[in-house]
């Protein structure tokens, strides 16, 4: 009776060990499958982006600083901005 039990017990670690390295396989495989697919995104984004909503030149994408990807596909979305910044800081100052 013991020895049928210690053999249950190899076999359900066997089938976990295999489980797991078939685990692990999949996250690499789809770690690798989105780093290829994000190369190729960028580019389909600032395209979308310039048809869709009419950005042109070389400004940043509003959604390039929520998503941590500051693309340059668009017009300068910030340089109005550190205009009207830059203008509060010297009439401080004075």
């Amino acid at each position: 009776m013991l020895p049928l039990y210690i053999l249950a017990l190899k076999m359900m670690a066997l089938k976990s060990i295999l489980l797991g390295k078939m685990t692990l396989m999949l996250v690499a495989f789809n770690i690798l499958r989105n780093v290829q697919q994000r190369q190729m995104e960028d580019d389909h984004n600032s395209r979308v982006a310039a048809e869709y909503y009419g950005y042109h030149d070389d400004g940043i994408e509003y959604g390039g600083w929520v998503n941590r990807r500051r693309a340059f596909s668009g017009r300068s979305a910030t340089s109005g901005v550190r205009q009207q910044r830059n203008q509060r800081s010297s009439r401080r100052r004075r």
